[in-house]
């Protein structure tokens, strides 16, 4: 067939490349019709296996699919056999009850989670209260610059809420937390005293102390760092920070 009649009747040119002025027409009844290079075999029993290796999305209303044929998919069903198997020993159960095992698994690791946010909730109320009880609130500004040993960002960010919900006044928090060699560092500053200090800016000079960086806003910042050895030094320099920037 003539190729611009041949596209003119909807056949598509899937792939990129110069076609003759007279091209071979694959068509699949009304549902596809794409040019074609030409065949790669002589009958369809000559293609042997074939499996369907991934299926996704090309283009709005076009799928496309990577197939595996021949010695190929053989050698595809193989490793995927491997894989069930060894997913099987892994789990500790036979094969065909894989999925079963891997659900109760989900669903425990789901309930482990909730009870750890449950405890970290709690665990972040005892520190604040350990911190306030510390703190000298009759400061026009009130300034909280601590380490809390032990704990990751997420633990240090709850502690920071629970701080701000019982504090009535300006004020600028940075903690710092380490746990297996790294450091987090987050900071909240009261908007009203954001014009002399700002938790980003805090964040970045502190981070920068322990081998680190950061970034944020004016009033939320966090960031990190590597060396442990330098937090009493970095809480140091932060505190005589923000007591210069508030004039204290």
């Amino acid at each position: 067939m003539d190729y611009h009649r041949a596209l003119e009747q909807g056949a598509m040119a899937i792939f990129e490349e110069k076609y003759e002025a007279k091209v071979r027409v694959v068509s699949c009844g009304d549902f596809s019709k794409e040019l074609c290079g030409g065949t790669h075999t002589s009958r369809t029993g000559d293609i042997g296996l074939f499996v369907i290796a991934k299926e996704e999305a090309a283009a709005a209303g076009i799928r496309r699919i990577d197939a595996y044929t021949g010695q190929k998919a053989l050698e595809f069903l193989r490793y995927k056999r491997t894989v069930l198997k060894e997913l099987g020993q892994l789990l500790n159960t036979d094969e065909k009850n894989i999925i079963k095992r891997s659900e109760k698994l989900v669903a425990q690791v789901s309930d482990l989670q909730q009870q750890n946010n449950r405890l970290v909730d709690i665990l972040s109320k005892y520190l604040a209260k350990e911190l306030l009880s510390k703190i000298d609130q009759g400061k026009h500004v009130v300034t909280i610059v601590e380490h809390l040993e032990g704990f990751e960002l997420d633990v240090i960010q709850k502690v920071t809420d629970q701080l701000i919900n019982n504090i009535s006044k300006p004020f600028v928090i940075l903690l710092l937390g380490s746990k297996n060699g790294r450091i987090s560092i987050f900071s909240r500053v009261h908007p009203d005293i954001a014009s002399k200090v700002t938790a980003v800016d805090l964040v970045r000079k502190v981070a920068r102390e322990l081998g680190g960086g950061g970034g944020g806003s004016e009033i939320k910042a966090e960031g990190g760092g590597k060396a442990v050895g330098k937090i009493q030094h970095a809480l140091q320099f932060a505190q005589k920070y923000v007591l210069e920037k508030t004039h204290q």
